[in-house]
């Protein structure tokens, strides 16, 4: 997918990560498993239709 924007915008919708569902049409739920900003090390619990719910951890960062 292409977007006509700079990175900064971008990255702010990409780090709520809470929000996938609302973009990504085959995401039904999100849920952070740790506090703070996203960064190396953090986890996320993702649910989709049809497929085990599957953490996710955070293993690179720019």
């Amino acid at each position: 997918m292409d977007v006509e924007a700079s990175v900064e915008p971008v990255w702010e919708v990409l780090r709520e990560v809470e929000r996938r569902p609302e973009w990504a049409p085959t995401v039904t739920s999100v849920r952070r498993l740790d506090d703070g900003p996203l960064a190396v090390g953090s986890r996320v619990r993702v649910a989709q239709p049809r497929i085990a719910p599957t953490e996710y951890v955070v293993t690179e960062h720019a």
